[in-house]
C-alpha cells in the first residue's frame, strides 16, 4: 500500500486523500516518517479569537454568531455523503448569507489564517504548496446534539481545515473527552482500524486550524448542550 501511494504522489503531490493514505500507512509500517506528537504540536495551531469590530463582549458576540448560525439550520437529518452522524449541516455557505456578525467572524478567522500560512515549514508536506497565502473555498455549519460526532475523514478539496468552536456541550466525568475533536483514528476497512493520538479540546471562540489531509473526527458525547461550529477549508491563494 505505502509503495503505492508514494507512486501516486510522486505525480500527485497535493492529492489530500493520498497524503491522508500514506500517512496512516507509514503510521502502520513503523515509517520513520510517520506523523508524531511533535508534528501535531507544529501543524495543528489553535486561535482564541478575540471579538471582532462592534462586538466588545465576546459572549454577546457568540450569543450573536450562535442565533445567525441557527437561522441556516432548517434540515432535520444528516447530510448525505458527508462526515456528520446524527447532526445537521446549514443549507447554505455561512459567508453568501450577509449576515453582520457571521460575516465580521471571518474576518477574524481570515486573520488567523494568515498567522497559520506564514507558520508553515517550508520542507514540511504542505510547503512545496504554500503560496504565501490562503483563501477559504468552501464553509459550513455543523449543529451536534448529545449522540452525535464526526466520523474520521479527511477533506479532499482542501489544503488547511478547520473547526471554530461557538457552543459547546458540558463535559461529564464519564465523558471526559466527549465533544473533542480527534486526529489520527482511521479506519480503512473492517481490519485496518487506528486510535486517536492527538485531540483538541473545544472551548467557544477557539479556531483550530490544521492539515486537510490530517485524518480527524469527533468524540461522541451524551451531555447536555450543543456543539454548534464553523467550518471551512482553505486553500493557496
Amino acid at each position: 500500500m505505502l509503495d503505492d501511494v508514494e507512486t501516486w504522489l510522486a505525480t500527485h503531490p497535493h492529492d489530500q486523500v493520498a497524503l491522508g493514505l500514506r500517512s496512516a500507512a507509514r503510521r502502520m509500517a513503523g515509517h520513520p516518517s510517520a506523523v508524531k506528537s511533535s508534528d501535531y504540536d507544529r501543524m495543528v495551531r489553535t486561535y482564541d479569537l478575540a471579538p471582532p469590530p462592534g462586538w466588545s463582549d465576546r459572549t454577546v458576540w457568540l450569543s450573536d454568531l450562535a442565533a445567525a448560525l441557527h437561522r441556516l439550520h432548517s434540515f432535520q437529518a444528516e447530510p448525505f455523503g458527508q462526515s456528520v452522524r446524527a447532526g445537521i449541516q446549514s443549507r447554505t455557505d455561512p459567508r453568501w448569507v450577509g449576515d453582520p456578525v457571521i460575516d465580521a467572524t471571518f474576518e477574524r478567522i481570515r486573520e488567523a489564517i494568515a498567522d497559520y500560512v506564514a507558520r508553515i515549514d517550508p520542507a514540511g508536506p504542505m510547503g512545496a504548496a504554500n503560496t504565501g497565502a490562503a483563501t477559504i473555498s468552501g464553509a459550513w455549519s455543523v449543529l451536534l446534539n448529545a449522540g452525535g460526532w464526526h466520523s474520521d475523514h479527511v477533506h479532499p478539496q482542501g489544503w488547511i481545515s478547520s473547526a471554530f468552536y461557538v457552543a459547546v456541550p458540558d463535559s461529564t466525568p464519564a465523558e471526559p473527552v466527549g465533544g473533542w475533536l480527534r486526529f489520527g483514528a482511521t479506519q480503512l476497512g473492517p481490519n485496518i482500524e487506528l486510535p486517536a493520538e492527538h485531540r483538541i479540546e473545544p472551548q467557544p471562540g477557539r479556531l483550530a486550524l490544521f492539515p486537510a489531509f490530517f485524518w480527524h473526527g469527533t468524540e461522541p458525547f451524551s451531555g447536555d448542550g450543543e456543539r454548534l461550529t464553523l467550518a471551512f477549508d482553505a486553500i493557496p491563494a
